[in-house]
């Protein structure tokens, strides 16, 4: 229910809900109203009913702060279904190295609006994107436009490759053309309150020793996370002959600004050097899983001090957009992984999925928690639909689908209202969506004419 009144007000309250704070050591709650202003949080209230320009009712559902979804690759998502029954490298030679260089702007443009629309359903507020060939402008513009529309926050970051490999030959470009380009657009985003720019990289032996540094070097001059895939299959633990976390010391790379993506094939004593560098870790348990990569060892980075937050990761692999089913596959894989049921607790996935996340992405000022000066990015959970509730932490773990999520708002902005898109047209995206998916798997000889696999 909606109500909207006038006078020198804030501009909306969320009304009679039970307000959820997660950190790393627990989940409470306190039954209270979110008052708003400008995009955000101005006050917590105990007043079930205080006044606004806009009331949002929250009656019978939780408040809670907006997912994170530390790293995904939106505009992948035209390709699902082509990743069945293949291993890593099968997945990118066979498929992604094939299709991506057929894509044209509006497919990335479609693709990427629908991943955020299905982002929203399951109260995801934040996204830290990447389009892989980053050296093509009308990709990343596409892409960011897509993400814009939807009405999400974002960190993007801009993938820069001098040295790909020979099936990636279409996205090498000069470090010299990926700094300038980088740099411009992370000039232009500082104008956007709800999008960052920052440089990534697919992985590092995309990329020269020089090209990481200067990326490293472009990240810390504006202040923005940069990405980089490392270690994801045991084939990528090496590099030059060289355990990948000792080629990062030995090159300067292990920079405070540093994501790294996946890393589930580090060791404890790469971990701990990570923590100690200040750099994060991102966790696509999802994603590893269904090209059986392994199991990150998400015990001993925790222990090890290191920052982790929990990303969808590609939309044509884990086929999900969706952080409760990416929490409950990160708990059952890591109590099996050690044959433990004490592993992970659930809090501890809550943390990653908001403040984690946001932690990672260096946004922790702005998101990730529910508190007054933060950017009011917040989803409103139907309780219902998970009774009985006995400990909510597991209950948001192990039960919720995302189905529950009623509203969600991002900078003070309702996005969702009671189930329903705000911002975007779902059904037509999805129509656009198959005829894009369609021309794409046919340019690139993935489909034959008559719809059958070539």
């Amino acid at each position: 229910m909606v109500r909207k009144i006038s006078g020198d007000l804030p501009d909306l309250a969320v009304t009679g809900g039970e307000v959820v704070f997660i950190d790393r050591t627990a989940v409470t709650t306190v039954r209270a109203s979110v008052l708003i202003r400008d995009g955000s949080i101005v006050g917590i209230t105990p007043e079930r009913r205080p006044q606004a320009r806009e009331i949002v009712s929250a009656d019978g559902m939780l408040v809670m702060p907006g997912f994170v979804n530390a790293h995904c690759h939106s505009i992948h998502l035209l390709l699902r279904g082509w990743t069945e029954g293949r291993h890593y490298h099968e997945w990118l030679e066979q498929v992604m190295y094939r299709a991506l260089p057929h894509y044209r702007a509006a497919d990335a443009r479609v693709a990427a609006e629908l991943f955020c629309a299905e982002a929203i359903r399951s109260g995801i507020t934040t996204i830290a994107d990447s389009t892989d060939f980053g050296n093509r402008s009308e990709l990343v513009a596409a892409t960011l436009g897509g993400i814009r529309q939807a009405g999400l926050r974002s960190v993007y970051f801009r993938t820069l490759s001098d040295s790909p490999p020979p099936a990636l030959r279409g996205n090498h470009e000069s470090i010299q053309d990926a700094t300038a380009n980088g740099e411009s657009l992370i000039t232009r985003a500082d104008r956007d309150p709800l999008t960052a720019i920052g440089p990534g990289i697919n992985e590092p032996h995309f990329v020269s020793p020089d090209g990481f540094l200067r990326a490293v070097q472009l990240a810390e001059r504006h202040g923005v996370p940069i990405m980089a895939h490392v270690a994801e299959v045991k084939a990528d633990a090496m590099i030059d002959d060289e355990p990948v976390v000792d080629w990062l010391l030995r090159h300067r790379l292990l920079s405070p600004r540093l994501v790294l993506a996946h890393c589930v094939w580090l060791r404890a004593r790469d971990f701990r050097r990570i923590a100690r560098a200040g750099a994060s870790v991102t966790w696509q348990p999802s994603t590893n899983a269904i090209l059986a990569d392994g199991v990150m060892p998400i015990r001993t980075v925790l222990d090890s001090g290191v920052t982790v937050g929990l990303g969808t990761d590609d939309s044509n692999v884990n086929d999900h957009v969706n952080m409760f089913s990416e929490m409950r596959t990160a708990a059952l894989l890591t109590k099996i992984a050690r044959r433990d049921p004490t592993a992970i607790a659930p809090h501890e996935l809550l943390f990653m999925a908001t403040l984690g996340g946001a932690q990672a992405l260096g946004l922790q000022d702005r998101v990730g928690s529910i508190a007054v000066g933060k950017r009011a990015d917040l989803l409103l959970l139907r309780r219902q639909g998970l009774m009985p509730v006995t400990n909510l932490a597991s209950a948001l773990v192990y039960q919720a689908s995302g189905e529950e999520v009623d509203t969600v708002l991002v900078d003070g902005r309702v996005v969702m209202r009671e189930r329903v898109l705000q911002t975007v047209d779902e059904p037509s995206l999805r129509a656009r969506a198959q005829r894009a998916a369609a021309g794409v798997l046919r340019r690139s000889g993935l489909l034959s004419g008559e719809g059958v696999p070539a």
